[in-house]
């Protein structure tokens, strides 16, 4: 198998899943309950009543709030060179750059790469052991696939293309990684300034 060319079948049903739970977290959640009821009429056999149901009106909002990262320039240029590898720079400065400190740039990416890759994998197998463990409960087949290390170990040669927004993987949680797996320093979160 070549990374990215067939994946294996446990996997693609798994991405399936994910997505299709996604899209069920993005129409219920990006609305009010109210506007998914919106029209309908709800009858309280109690008191005898019934109320027709109306979304919530919007509040105008006056300027935006942008997150404000709480990196440095030098902590995002640091993550970035990881996350990014050389696209990260104009082709000039690569030529210009001296090869040692290129090959070191590749050789973070890739290893930072290799990381991420493997730890979405492992997010989303436990996300399926769960989905799997709660919606099959007495099933043999599914007992199986979760105790056997074959269906719960990441494909090295596997490459996962979900986002980390529908992971739910943050820059803190990343960086936090990257710390741990030595792709960036274990002083990097009181690092200055250059």
């Amino acid at each position: 198998m070549k990374g990215g060319d067939c994946s294996p079948p446990f996997l693609f049903v798994i991405n399936t899943l994910i997505k299709l739970l996604t899209l069920i977290h993005t129409i219920t959640m990006n609305k009010p309950f109210a506007t998914l009821l919106s029209g309908t009429t709800l009858n309280n056999k109690e008191t005898n009543t019934s109320t027709e149901v109306t979304p919530p009106t919007k509040k105008i909002q006056r300027g935006k709030r942008y997150e404000q990262d709480p990196y440095n320039e030098t902590q995002n240029l640091l993550y970035s060179r990881a996350l990014f590898g050389l696209s990260i720079y104009s082709k000039e400065d690569i030529k210009l750059m001296h090869p040692s400190k290129r090959n070191r740039i590749k050789a973070v990416h890739k290893k930072a790469q290799r990381i991420i890759n493997l730890w979405k994998q492992e997010i989303i197998i436990e996300l399926s052991n769960f989905l799997l463990q709660d919606l099959f409960q007495d099933s043999p087949m599914i007992e199986e696939i979760l105790t056997n290390s074959k269906y719960n170990t990441p494909y090295d040669n596997f490459t996962c293309r979900l986002s980390f927004k529908t992971l739910k993987m943050t820059k803190p949680m990343i960086i936090d990684r990257f710390i741990e797996k030595g792709v960036l320093p274990k002083d990097f979160n009181s690092i200055n300034r250059l």
